[in-house]
């Protein structure tokens, strides 16, 4: 996703009705003074700079603060790139008449992930006791796999579908 959105976002944000959310997002002060001073110093030096691909560099550090993991941060990262109403769009791809489960199951996912990489996947208890793992099979990391492969693959397609039609997708 950070990838995917790094390189879309300048061209989206050049859009003249940008998004709600690409007029939201903002650099700090000081990084823009900073972007600032990059240019003005290249140009002194007659060194060539563009001064989309400096501003570029750090929204794409911003980003990457960013996790993109959840359906939320998902549905605002395709905004930033002009890709609005994502939920319709999987729902079209996957054909079914809602996105619940599909939301679901990406949620329980990032949770699963965020519980293991943050908690060491410790079983919470409030009084003393033994630690222990909560448990997971194979078979529901397989699972877990396949529906993240078969998400982004959808999620690339619709990005695709988008760069084709040169214009941003509806809102």
């Amino acid at each position: 996703m950070h990838e995917r959105i790094g390189k879309k976002i300048i061209v989206a944000m050049r859009k003249t009705n940008p998004s709600k959310e690409q007029t939201d997002f903002s650099i700090p002060a000081p990084t823009a003074i900073q972007i600032a001073q990059k240019i003005l110093s290249a140009r002194k030096k007659s060194k060539a700079t563009r001064p989309s691909n400096q501003i570029r560099i750090v929204l794409q550090e911003l980003l990457f603060q960013r996790t993109f993991q959840s359906w939320r941060e998902l549905e605002q990262g395709f905004k930033l790139i002009g890709i609005g109403g994502l939920s319709g769009k999987l729902q079209t791809l996957y054909k079914v008449p809602d996105i619940k489960s599909l939301k679901s199951q990406l949620d329980k996912i990032v949770q699963n992930r965020n519980r293991i990489v943050h908690e060491a996947d410790l079983v919470r208890h409030r009084r003393g006791g033994k630690a222990r793992l909560h448990t997971i099979s194979i078979g529901e990391v397989r699972k877990a796999i396949t529906f993240l492969d078969d998400l982004v693959a959808r999620l690339e397609k619709i990005t695709e579908y988008a760069i084709r039609q040169h214009t941003p997708a509806a809102r």
